[in-house]
Protein backbone atom coordinates (compact mmCIF):
# COMPACT_ATOMS: atom_id res chain seq x y z
CA UNK A 1 0.00 0.00 0.00
CA UNK A 2 2.82 2.42 0.82
CA UNK A 3 4.57 1.79 -2.48
CA UNK A 4 1.31 2.25 -4.39
CA UNK A 5 0.64 5.58 -2.69
CA UNK A 6 4.16 6.87 -3.28
CA UNK A 7 3.86 6.12 -7.00
CA UNK A 8 0.48 7.78 -7.44
CA UNK A 9 0.97 10.90 -5.27
CA UNK A 10 1.60 14.16 -7.05
CA UNK A 11 4.39 16.42 -5.66
CA UNK A 12 1.96 18.49 -3.59
CA UNK A 13 0.45 15.34 -2.04
CA UNK A 14 3.93 14.05 -1.19
CA UNK A 15 4.73 17.37 0.49
CA UNK A 16 1.57 17.16 2.62
CA UNK A 17 2.37 13.53 3.51
CA UNK A 18 5.84 14.63 4.61
CA UNK A 19 4.34 17.42 6.70
CA UNK A 20 2.01 14.98 8.45
CA UNK A 21 4.84 12.55 9.21
CA UNK A 22 7.03 15.34 10.64
CA UNK A 23 4.17 16.58 12.81
CA UNK A 24 3.48 13.08 14.12
CA UNK A 25 7.15 12.58 15.05
CA UNK A 26 7.28 15.92 16.87
CA UNK A 27 3.98 15.24 18.60
CA UNK A 28 5.12 11.82 19.82
CA UNK A 29 8.27 13.45 21.21
CA UNK A 30 6.32 15.89 23.39
CA UNK A 31 3.83 13.20 24.42
CA UNK A 32 6.68 10.92 25.48
CA UNK A 33 8.47 13.70 27.32
CA UNK A 34 5.33 14.62 29.26
CA UNK A 35 4.12 11.00 29.66
CA UNK A 36 0.71 12.20 28.48
CA UNK A 37 -2.13 10.20 26.96
CA UNK A 38 -4.66 10.34 24.07
CA UNK A 39 -2.05 9.25 21.53
CA UNK A 40 -4.49 7.52 19.17
CA UNK A 41 -6.86 10.46 19.02
CA UNK A 42 -3.94 12.80 18.33
CA UNK A 43 -2.54 10.62 15.55
CA UNK A 44 -5.86 10.39 13.71
CA UNK A 45 -6.56 14.12 13.46
CA UNK A 46 -3.27 15.38 11.99
CA UNK A 47 -4.33 15.48 8.32
CA UNK A 48 -7.57 17.25 9.21
CA UNK A 49 -5.72 19.93 11.17
CA UNK A 50 -3.19 20.33 8.37
CA UNK A 51 -5.96 20.78 5.81
CA UNK A 52 -7.70 23.40 7.94
CA UNK A 53 -4.63 25.46 8.78
CA UNK A 54 -3.46 25.31 5.16
CA UNK A 55 -6.81 26.90 4.24
CA UNK A 56 -7.01 29.80 6.69
CA UNK A 57 -5.35 33.22 6.86
CA UNK A 58 -2.72 32.64 9.54
CA UNK A 59 -1.88 36.33 9.91
CA UNK A 60 -5.48 37.17 10.76
CA UNK A 61 -5.51 34.46 13.42
CA UNK A 62 -2.14 35.59 14.75
CA UNK A 63 -3.33 39.21 14.99
CA UNK A 64 -6.84 38.32 16.25
CA UNK A 65 -8.61 40.17 13.45
CA UNK A 66 -12.40 40.28 13.68
CA UNK A 67 -12.71 38.72 10.24
CA UNK A 68 -10.35 35.80 10.98
CA UNK A 69 -11.43 32.22 10.43
CA UNK A 70 -12.25 30.45 13.69
CA UNK A 71 -10.97 26.93 14.38
CA UNK A 72 -12.47 24.91 17.24
CA UNK A 73 -11.06 21.48 18.07
CA UNK A 74 -14.07 20.13 19.92
CA UNK A 75 -12.33 16.80 20.56
CA UNK A 76 -10.08 18.75 22.90
CA UNK A 77 -8.21 15.70 24.20
CA UNK A 78 -6.25 15.88 20.91
CA UNK A 79 -4.55 19.03 22.18
CA UNK A 80 -1.03 17.71 21.55
CA UNK A 81 -1.83 17.35 17.84
CA UNK A 82 -3.29 20.84 17.65
CA UNK A 83 -0.40 22.48 19.49
CA UNK A 84 2.14 20.68 17.29
CA UNK A 85 0.32 21.84 14.15
CA UNK A 86 0.23 25.41 15.50
CA UNK A 87 3.97 25.16 16.07
CA UNK A 88 4.43 23.86 12.52
CA UNK A 89 2.67 26.95 11.15
CA UNK A 90 4.52 29.38 13.41
CA UNK A 91 1.57 30.13 15.70
CA UNK A 92 3.21 28.54 18.75
CA UNK A 93 6.87 28.87 19.73
CA UNK A 94 9.19 25.89 20.14
CA UNK A 95 9.91 26.71 23.77
CA UNK A 96 6.16 26.81 24.49
CA UNK A 97 5.53 23.46 22.81
CA UNK A 98 8.29 21.89 24.90
CA UNK A 99 6.29 22.63 28.07
CA UNK A 100 3.28 20.57 26.97
CA UNK A 101 1.42 18.94 29.89
CA UNK A 102 4.02 19.97 32.43
CA UNK A 103 3.69 21.94 35.66
CA UNK A 104 2.88 25.65 35.21
CA UNK A 105 2.43 25.28 31.44
CA UNK A 106 -0.49 26.83 29.56
CA UNK A 107 -0.48 23.77 27.30
CA UNK A 108 -2.57 21.26 29.19
CA UNK A 109 -3.84 17.88 28.07
CA UNK A 110 -7.02 19.49 26.75
CA UNK A 111 -7.35 22.59 24.56
CA UNK A 112 -7.38 25.83 26.57
CA UNK A 113 -8.52 29.26 25.42
CA UNK A 114 -5.62 30.76 27.39
CA UNK A 115 -3.35 29.67 24.51
CA UNK A 116 -2.92 32.19 21.71
CA UNK A 117 -5.01 31.31 18.65
CA UNK A 118 -7.53 29.20 20.57
CA UNK A 119 -11.18 30.23 20.34
CA UNK A 120 -12.67 27.99 23.03
CA UNK A 121 -11.56 25.62 25.79
CA UNK A 122 -12.60 22.05 24.96
CA UNK A 123 -12.21 18.56 26.31
CA UNK A 124 -15.63 18.08 27.85
CA UNK A 125 -17.05 16.52 24.71
CA UNK A 126 -20.12 17.79 22.91
CA UNK A 127 -19.60 21.52 23.52
CA UNK A 128 -17.46 22.79 20.64
CA UNK A 129 -20.03 22.47 17.88
CA UNK A 130 -22.66 24.41 19.84
CA UNK A 131 -20.13 27.19 20.43
CA UNK A 132 -19.28 27.14 16.72
CA UNK A 133 -22.95 27.53 15.85
CA UNK A 134 -23.19 30.54 18.15
CA UNK A 135 -20.10 32.14 16.62
CA UNK A 136 -21.42 31.51 13.11
CA UNK A 137 -24.71 33.23 13.94
CA UNK A 138 -22.88 36.14 15.59
CA UNK A 139 -20.51 36.71 12.67
CA UNK A 140 -23.34 36.54 10.15
CA UNK A 141 -25.35 39.09 12.15
CA UNK A 142 -22.30 41.38 12.12
CA UNK A 143 -21.97 40.81 8.36
CA UNK A 144 -18.46 39.35 8.82
CA UNK A 145 -17.83 36.82 6.08
CA UNK A 146 -15.57 34.34 7.88
CA UNK A 147 -15.73 30.58 8.08
CA UNK A 148 -15.86 28.58 11.32
CA UNK A 149 -14.25 25.13 11.33
CA UNK A 150 -15.32 22.73 14.08
CA UNK A 151 -13.56 19.37 14.38
CA UNK A 152 -15.36 16.66 16.34
CA UNK A 153 -14.61 13.00 17.00
CA UNK A 154 -16.94 10.23 15.90
CA UNK A 155 -17.32 9.09 19.52
CA UNK A 156 -18.19 12.66 20.42
CA UNK A 157 -21.19 12.48 18.08
CA UNK A 158 -22.81 10.18 20.61
CA UNK A 159 -23.42 13.33 22.66
CA UNK A 160 -26.97 14.60 22.14
CA UNK A 161 -25.81 18.22 22.25
CA UNK A 162 -23.98 17.66 18.95
CA UNK A 163 -27.22 16.78 17.19
CA UNK A 164 -28.99 19.77 18.71
CA UNK A 165 -26.22 21.93 17.25
CA UNK A 166 -26.43 20.18 13.87
CA UNK A 167 -30.18 20.71 13.79
CA UNK A 168 -29.78 24.38 14.72
CA UNK A 169 -27.05 24.95 12.12
CA UNK A 170 -29.28 23.59 9.38
CA UNK A 171 -32.31 25.52 10.64
CA UNK A 172 -30.43 28.83 10.57
CA UNK A 173 -28.78 28.02 7.23
CA UNK A 174 -25.24 28.56 8.53
CA UNK A 175 -23.25 28.31 5.32
CA UNK A 176 -20.23 29.75 7.14
CA UNK A 177 -19.95 26.70 9.43
CA UNK A 178 -17.85 23.71 8.41
CA UNK A 179 -18.13 20.56 10.53
CA UNK A 180 -15.30 18.03 10.19
CA UNK A 181 -15.73 14.58 11.75
CA UNK A 182 -12.60 12.61 12.62
CA UNK A 183 -14.14 9.22 11.92
CA UNK A 184 -11.37 7.01 13.33
CA UNK A 185 -13.91 4.37 14.45
CA UNK A 186 -12.60 4.39 18.03
CA UNK A 187 -13.88 6.01 21.20
CA UNK A 188 -12.50 5.99 24.73
CA UNK A 189 -13.92 2.60 25.64
CA UNK A 190 -13.96 0.66 22.38
CA UNK A 191 -15.01 0.74 18.74
CA UNK A 192 -17.36 3.66 18.19
CA UNK A 193 -20.11 1.75 16.46
CA UNK A 194 -20.03 -1.05 19.04
CA UNK A 195 -20.74 1.53 21.76
CA UNK A 196 -23.48 3.33 19.81
CA UNK A 197 -23.76 2.86 16.07
CA UNK A 198 -23.55 6.10 14.07
CA UNK A 199 -24.26 4.61 10.69
CA UNK A 200 -25.42 5.68 8.20
CA UNK A 201 -23.66 8.89 9.34
CA UNK A 202 -23.54 10.60 5.94
CA UNK A 203 -27.25 10.03 5.41
CA UNK A 204 -28.06 11.31 8.90
CA UNK A 205 -26.11 14.53 8.40
CA UNK A 206 -27.72 15.09 5.01
CA UNK A 207 -31.17 14.47 6.48
CA UNK A 208 -30.46 17.35 8.87
CA UNK A 209 -29.67 19.60 5.90
CA UNK A 210 -25.86 19.37 5.71
CA UNK A 211 -24.01 19.17 2.41
CA UNK A 212 -21.74 16.21 3.17
CA UNK A 213 -18.50 14.82 1.74
CA UNK A 214 -16.56 11.70 2.70
CA UNK A 215 -12.75 12.00 2.48
CA UNK A 216 -10.16 9.24 2.91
Amino acid sequence: MTDFKSKTMNPKQKQKSGEAAAIRRRMLEILHKSQASHIGSCLSVVEILLAVYNSVDLDKIRNKKNDRERVILSKGHSAAALYTVLNHFGLLKDKELETYHQNNSLLGGHVAATVSGMEHSTGALGHGLSVGVGIAIGLRNKKINSRIYVIVGDGELQEGSCWEAIQSAAHFGLGNLCLLVDYNELSGIGKTNDCCNLEPLKDKLESFGFKTFEVD
